[in-house]
Parts: structure tokens; C-alpha cells; sequence
């Protein structure tokens, strides 16, 4: 009479691929499920308690996966979605040993090349496999997520089988969650429009030879990235701020801008070209100064009163009206303000020629006409 065995699947735990079978450093907590990049080795561990009171000899455990409920699927060298994947950490067929907590009675381990650890075909164990009633093992397979059958933040499940046949219960069964980076773009081609991001950041900034198409503004009000490459920006819509268009670095002259928000009629030119005539700014300065070899023409006084900005080439300026007060005074004897009236002046006037006659000699006095 046969005594049939009955194995659970007790617990879990994720680990990385960096160490030996006792060196290697755990991803998360036992029982707890974990993100997992794609295409990446990954080594995971299970506790397989027999309950039955009956051993099993010559057991193979082979790891099932089941993504996005799909159904289980066996593991193997070849299989889609998980698949074996090597270690440079440890051989084939090596003997694990008891690290996990939840598991009873003896541990079996295995030996030679039929021990606990698979890295070659999702199969554990083997002929040195030989589980005691009430006993218990640690098989631990090293697998990668493979990027081209899965998506990301898609999740897979995996389990423990007997040779493919599903065990009598799974206590706990770990859930992955998959990672998968989006691909980074080096061609030469143009980046295609862009919504802008939550951050601000518009677009991300290109290196290539192509030009980057119109962008919306972010909600920062920053226009575009910055551009390096040979092509030359296109004309862009102000942002929230106020700012008229992104700097250029190229060797052509900027076009005219509108005037934006805060007065500033134009952005400043770093080319060959001279600036072309601008309105004035709300400030109410008149004209932007002159720094060429021809004279400024005449310019209508803003609202501050100031008449024409100042010249430093060589031409003169044009005259300008004087203004209507000034203190001036009369040579001579007394001096008189500016303000007087010239009736006043007369009177001053001849108060003094008649105190000089008064003191002149009768002889020498004369009539004056």
C-alpha cells in the first residue's frame, strides 16, 4: 500500500542574482510581492512543506507562471514571458540550504548536480531529491522577464508544481509587477509634438540633426527646450510669462517679436544685422539709444518729458526748443531777476540817471535829448 505525499506551497521570497546561494542579497520581505525590470536575471525562492506524513523521493519542482490571469504555463529554457536565464552566481543543480522561515521537520537540500537551484530549464531537483514525510525544501530558480511578451505594469504570478502537476495547496503565491523602461530615441529623424508633462517640462531636449517641431507651452510658461542641433528654431507662440521667443544661437538675425507684457519691445539681437525701428514701450521711453555713425532724427518728447535718448555717434543732433524760464540778470549797476517785467526795468533805469546829474558839476550838465 502506497502512502501518497502532500505538498504546499508555504512561502516566498524574491532575490537578486548578485551573490551564491548564501551570499545573494533578498529584493523584499518574505512573502512580500515586488516591481521587476524585464530582461534582467531575478532569483526566487519557495518553501515546500510536505503534510501528509508520507515522503516523495526523486521530486522535480518545476515553476509555473500565469500572466494577467491568462492561465498557468510551464517555465522552461525556451518558454515566452519567464524564461531560464543563467547566473554567473552559481551552477545548475547546486544544494540549497534552509533560509527560509515556515517549514518543518527535516530539510532536504539535494546534492551533485540534482540540488535545489535551477538556472537552466525551470526544473529543480532531481534524483538526490528525496523528501521525508513531514519534511521540507527550498527550491530556487534564477529567470528573466522577457520584454518582447510583456507590457509594462502588466502582472505575472508563479508557483511550484510536481513535474507540471499542480500541488495539493498554495498558502502563498507571489505576485510580480512588471517594469519596462520606455526605449530611448537616437536616430536622426525630428522628435514628433509633445504634450507637456505635469512638471512643466515641455519636450525633451534633442540632439540629432533634425529640427524640433512647434511645441506647446508648458504650464511654467518655459517655451521649448533648448535646442543643439544645426537647424534653426522656428517662430513659437509667447508663454504665460511674457517672454516673446526662446534665445537664439544661431548666426542669423531674430526676426521682429511682439512686444510682450512688460514693455520690452523687442528680444535683443546677437547677429550681424542692425535692429529695425521699434515703437516705444509703455514706459514712455522715447527711442532705444543710437550707437552708429548717423544722427539721430528728431523724436517727439514722451510722457516723462525727456526729449530724444542721448547719441554717442558722430552726428549732431537736431535743435530743440529752449525752455520758458531761466533767471538771466542786466550788467550794470543793479541786477534784476528774470521774473520783472521790462517796466520795471525802465524805472530802475533812469532812478539812476537822475542821481548822477545831481552829483555832476552845473558846468557839466547837459540836456540829453
Amino acid at each position: 500500500m502506497t502512502c501518497p505525499a502532500s505538498f504546499t506551497q508555504v512561502t516566498f521570497r524574491g532575490r537578486n542574482d548578485n551573490g551564491n546561494e548564501t551570499t545573494a542579497t533578498w529584493i523584499a520581505t518574505q512573502g512580500t510581492d515586488w516591481t521587476q525590470a524585464v530582461d534582467a536575471n531575478f532569483r526566487i525562492r519557495f518553501e515546500i512543506q510536505e503534510g501528509a506524513n508520507c515522503g516523495g523521493n526523486n521530486k522535480v519542482w518545476r515553476m509555473q507562471y500565469n500572466l494577467a490571469s491568462a492561465g498557468w504555463v510551464d517555465c522552461s529554457a525556451t518558454s515566452s514571458v519567464v524564461r531560464a536565464s543563467a547566473s554567473p552566481n552559481l551552477a545548475d543543480g547546486a544544494a540549497t540550504t534552509n533560509q527560509l522561515t515556515g517549514g518543518s521537520g527535516t530539510f532536504q537540500g539535494g546534492s551533485g548536480t540534482t540540488g535545489g537551484f535551477d538556472e537552466g530549464d525551470c526544473n529543480a531537483g532531481g534524483a538526490t531529491m528525496d523528501l521525508a514525510a513531514l519534511g521540507h525544501c527550498e527550491p530556487e530558480f534564477c529567470v528573466q522577464i522577457r520584454s518582447a511578451d510583456v507590457t509594462d505594469a502588466q502582472t505575472l504570478q508563479l508557483r511550484v508544481t510536481d513535474a507540471g502537476t499542480a500541488i495539493a495547496s498554495y498558502t502563498d503565491t507571489p505576485t510580480i509587477t512588471v517594469s519596462e523602461p520606455l526605449p530611448e530615441i537616437t536616430g536622426t529623424g525630428a522628435l514628433s509634438a509633445q504634450a507637456a508633462d505635469v512638471t512643466g517640462a515641455g519636450v525633451s531636449s534633442s540632439t540629432g540633426t533634425g529640427a524640433l517641431s512647434s511645441q506647446a507651452a508648458d504650464v511654467t510658461g518655459a517655451g521649448e527646450a533648448a535646442w543643439t542641433g544645426t537647424g534653426a528654431l522656428t517662430a513659437q507662440a509667447a508663454d504665460v510669462t511674457g517672454v516673446g521667443t526662446s534665445g537664439s544661437t544661431g548666426t542669423g538675425a531674430l526676426t521682429a517679436q511682439a512686444s510682450d507684457v512688460t514693455g520690452s519691445g523687442v528680444s535683443s539681437s546677437t547677429g550681424s544685422g542692425t535692429l529695425t525701428v521699434q515703437a516705444a514701450d509703455v514706459t514712455g521711453v522715447g527711442v532705444t539709444s543710437s550707437t552708429g555713425t548717423g544722427a539721430l532724427i528728431a523724436q517727439s518728447a514722451d510722457i516723462t518729458g525727456t526729449w530724444i535718448s542721448s547719441s554717442s555717434g558722430t552726428g549732431a543732433l537736431s535743435s530743440g526748443s529752449s525752455t520758458v524760464s531761466g533767471v538771466g540778470t542786466v550788467t550794470g549797476g543793479e541786477s534784476v531777476s528774470g521774473t520783472r517785467h521790462m517796466r520795471q526795468l525802465h524805472a530802475v533805469s533812469a532812478n539812476h540817471r537822475r542821481k548822477r546829474r545831481r552829483a555832476m558839476p552845473i558846468h557839466d550838465r547837459r540836456i540829453n535829448l
